[in-house]
């Protein structure tokens, strides 16, 4: 039946007038091919996992999986303030979104546990920010990440708090997660990447979400979205969601509402003699070291730097180029702006590498931000870059992330990349980078 709807939804959508074809100003997920997200009660085996879904960026529902987790019945309003306000300078301030209805633009603020529980029922705030180290013995890792090379590769993980009412903007993630629901509950519409990579309208490629408005969706401004199909999911308190590597998602949140998720960087292999050294292994999150974690240090430097900064600095892509350059004086070469351009886009040990594409797509960038033409780029290059030259330089970045995409997806690999020159930067973990032929093998 579904495969009956399907056929005739494209072969009308092609001739529709957008603005009024089904759907057209409605919410997102309203109309189109929709079919429900795999499921299956608790965790996953992780090769298991790593079989049928990281392998193939599939998303799957384990449903009353985050049961195991003390936070699940742990964690009410009174044991989290107690908790918070037993910790010097009560748990330290974490970061608070202004608005319920995700938008990016908007301002955020630092914020105690305690402070935001006192308040977060009647304002229009939720708290996303990484897990305090206090409350991460309350959380285990996902049994299905236990073994396999799964937990070599976090990278972060992130407490989401709200009354409730929240709506994501439409993004993708360039990492893996899983999202385990402790409270409330979820409703999450996917669409399927690279799938609908040219349909879905990721227009603020530096943060990966879209400007469209999830409430209205404009097929008129947004054609594509006529041609889409959805996967969705709602989540119960207790289920974790595996939410696949660069997958197009939005979700919404009811009642009193608190996540958790794991991100870590996709495997391209799977390690099985990681699995048999700890076959039965249930820590916490606390066990772990969370590299995508700012230090208070850190986040203080930070700061110190943005207090300095000017209005243009909002343009994450301007802020992005202007961070190349930490001196006012300074001149970057071709051959210094490449390496830099490299350590910023390939996570260390993630197995990826600096092909001969990305290679020849920054020689490409560095052309247009040498403004004046003297190879050399600076800040005065970077302040005369017009916006016409703005744009094409987001979209030649785009181009490199698709090429990482690639890579990560198995669709690149060093085999197939023959051009790959002497340029090409090498990973410090080969074992990652093999081919998926090699794969099944192990």
């Amino acid at each position: 039946m579904f495969l009956l709807l399907l056929a005739l939804f494209r072969a009308t959508s092609g001739s529709i007038d957008p603005s009024t074809a089904a759907g057209h100003l409605e919410k997102l997920g309203s109309r189109g091919p929709i079919r429900k997200v795999a499921e299956t009660t608790g965790f996953l085996d992780p090769e298991t996992f790593y079989r049928q879904h990281t392998k193939k960026f599939r998303p799957i529902v384990f449903r009353d999986a985050a049961k195991q987790s003390p936070a699940f019945e742990r964690w009410t309003d009174d044991y989290l303030k107690a908790t918070a306000q037993a910790n010097p300078n009560n748990g330290g301030d974490l970061v608070v979104e202004a608005r319920k209805k995700e938008n990016r633009s908007a301002a955020s603020y630092m914020m105690s546990l305690d402070r935001f529980i006192d308040s977060y029922r009647r304002l229009d705030i939720y708290m996303v920010a990484s897990v305090p180290e206090f409350l991460r013995n309350d959380v285990v890792l996902p049994r299905s990440l236990a073994c396999g090379g799964f937990s070599r590769n976090l990278v972060d993980t992130v407490i989401w708090f709200s009354s409730g009412g929240t709506k994501s903007v439409l993004h993708h993630d360039d990492v893996d997660n899983i999202n385990c629901l402790l409270a409330g509950t979820k409703e999450l519409y996917f669409i399927e990447y690279p799938k609908f990579r040219d349909k879905v309208p990721l227009d603020r490629s530096f943060g990966g979400y879209s400007s469209l408005d999830v409430d209205h969706v404009d097929f008129v401004k947004f054609p594509g979205m006529m041609d889409v199909e959805y996967e969705y999911v709602k989540m119960e308190a207790g289920d974790c969601l595996y939410i696949p590597f660069k997958w197009y998602h939005q979700v919404r949140s009811y009642d009193r509402n608190i996540a958790v998720n794991v991100w870590w960087n996709p495997l391209l292999a799977f390690n099985k003699t990681d699995c048999e050294e700890n076959p039965s292994l249930t820590p916490t999150l606390n066990d772990f070291d969370w590299p995508g974690m700012k230090t208070k240090d850190e986040e203080e430097e930070e700061g110190e730097e943005e207090e300095g900064g000017s209005d243009d600095d909002n343009d994450p892509l301007r802020k992005f180029l202007k961070s190349f350059l930490k001196k006012d004086s300074e001149a970057l070469t071709v051959d210094e702006f490449i390496p830099k351009i490299k350590s910023r886009l390939l996570t260390p040990n993630s197995g990826l590498w600096w092909s001969s594409e990305m290679n020849r797509i920054a020689k490409e960038i560095f052309d247009l931000i040498d403004f004046n033409k003297d190879n050399f780029f600076t800040k005065t290059d970077l302040a005369a870059l017009t916006e016409s030259e703005f744009t094409t330089i987001n979209d030649l970045a785009n181009d490199i992330d698709e090429v990482i995409d690639d890579i990560k997806m198995g669709v690149v690999t060093r085999t197939n990349d023959v051009e790959n020159d002497d340029d090409a930067t090498e990973s410090d973990d080969a074992e990652l980078t093999i081919n998926d032929t090699e794969k099944d093998e192990l």
